[in-house]
């Protein structure tokens, strides 16, 4: 092994240090055939400096002291996310979990919620790829399985990807096919792949989703919608209504 300069020793430790690891004189020593004596002074040159260095019991490891100080509003936030995620369960509980747990530390969570919200860990795959085509505004293929017709997979080309939804427990995709608006039950979108073209995001669309109530909102653009209205007496009237 290259011999490292001691500003190529100095980043390696700190770096490996900043990842959580505990190094070891000794260890490093052999790693980078180099005396210990070597690493002991880069050690020490480290710790004269202002990295929150400290050297364990038997004085032949060190760690540093990971500084996660956060303000009282974000402890909170970070105590109801870590609630939340507990209901949506499995492998998306267990990664959520371990990241929430490095921040939150000894927070004494008053928060209890229970939400029904149907447990996707099998497709954080699907997921990640879809986060990745939105971020990028990349179009994305995939094969679709409908409840009326589970024996047949419909092959979906050139969608446009807008937002991963959830409503009433459900995981949905909002997408844009040809001229249509389409909103996908994640759960049975099979074999996603990114596809190497872009598009731009339709802004009204995305207003209209924010401000919906349910999944069922209308992504249309129309106005001077006309409702029907069955009253009591089985009377029909008729209200004009501008959104």
């Amino acid at each position: 092994m290259e011999k490292l300069l001691q500003h190529q020793r100095h980043n390696i430790i700190l770096e490996r240090l900043r990842d959580g690891e505990i190094l070891s004189i000794v260890e490093l020593a052999r790693e980078w055939g180099i005396i210990t004596k070597t690493v002991s002074r880069d050690f020490k040159k480290l710790s004269e400096g202002s990295y929150s260095i400290i050297r364990l019991e038997d004085g032949k490891r060190f760690a540093i002291v990971q500084d996660y100080s956060i303000s009282k509003s974000t402890h909170t936030a970070i105590s109801m996310l870590d609630s939340l995620s507990s209901d949506i369960g499995g492998a998306f509980y267990t990664k959520a979990q371990s990241a929430l747990h490095k921040l939150q530390k000894d927070i004494d969570s008053p928060f209890y919620t229970r939400i029904d919200v149907e447990d996707i860990s099998h497709k954080l795959d699907t997921i990640e790829a879809l986060e990745s085509a939105i971020k990028e505004q990349k179009m994305v293929t995939f094969g679709y399985k409908k409840w009326y017709a589970p024996e047949k997979i419909k092959r979906y080309e050139d969608v446009k990807p807008y937002k991963i939804i959830i409503f009433d427990g459900f995981w949905y995709l909002l997408t844009q096919y040809k001229q249509h608006y389409i909103k996908f039950y994640l759960k049975e979108i099979q074999n996603l792949k990114i596809v190497d073209k872009r598009f731009v995001h339709d802004k009204l669309l995305l207003d209209r989703m924010d401000k919906a109530l349910n999944i069922w909102f209308d992504p249309g653009y129309r106005s001077g919608v006309e409702y029907t209205l069955l009253t009591p007496d089985n009377l029909t009237t008729k209200v004009p209504c501008d959104e």
